[in-house]
């Protein structure tokens, strides 16, 4: 987080002193409509396999195009990344993934899989037990469906999504129009997109629970 608050303050500063145009970079976006989208689905979907981080890529798809077509091509992004690292693990670097991992973890995620299938992957990804990006790759090894795998991808990332894109739709509209009630609207909206997972999180913690083993996550 302190990462992002840098990145933000940094981006703002760089504005101001006229050395980064937002309003530049956002027009040339506009007068490319398919070329830009292609390209920032491109580096969405490589950056989780690269294991980069994501969350600087989601707000930038709410600072630029908005809180609506923000959340389209985050989330479609988000799920292309979240499914390049499976199939790469699970047909190509099977062998090589499972050498790098420790056993017992994976073997810990094997079993919720076996037991509680799709749910595996909602409670992994409301409660982060592994990494986001290597749980790419560690779901390739399970038996999991794809299907069931890339729809509870979706789902469960989907409310993190919102959240980060109407963030940085908010700080858009603090930058390029000194809109303080669109920071408020976009913190709000934010935070009840927080809330969702926190609400569902007990629904799916007795996942976690270890009753035939002593590994833990």
């Amino acid at each position: 987080m302190f990462a992002i608050a840098l990145l933000i303050a940094g981006g703002v500063y760089l504005n101001q002193q006229g050395i980064f145009s937002a309003d530049v970079l956002k027009n040339l976006l506009e007068r490319h409509p398919v070329a830009a989208p292609v390209i920032f689905l491109f580096i969405y979907a490589i950056a989780p396999a690269l294991f980069l981080p994501s969350i600087p890529i989601t707000l930038a798809a709410g600072f630029f195009w908005g809180p609506v077509w923000g959340v389209v091509f985050s989330i479609t992004g988000a799920t292309i990344g979240a499914c390049l690292p499976f199939f790469l693990s699970r047909y190509l670097l099977q062998d090589f993934i499972r050498s790098k991992i420790s056993t017992e973890r994976w073997q810990w995620l094997q079993d919720k899989v076996n037991q509680h299938g799709w749910k595996a992957v909602a409670f992994t990804r409301l409660i982060p037990v592994f990494p986001f990006n290597l749980l790419n790759y560690l779901f390739g090894l399970t038996p999991i469906a794809f299907i069931h795998y890339l729809w509870s991808t979706f789902v469960f990332m989907l409310p993190a999504c919102i959240a980060f894109v109407a963030f940085g739709s908010s700080l858009s509209e603090l930058i390029m129009r000194g809109n303080v009630k669109g920071v408020i609207i976009g913190i709000v909206i934010a935070a009840v997109a927080f809330l969702i997972p926190v609400l569902l999180r007990p629904f799916f913690r007795k996942i976690g629970e270890n009753k035939d083993t002593n590994i833990t996550p």
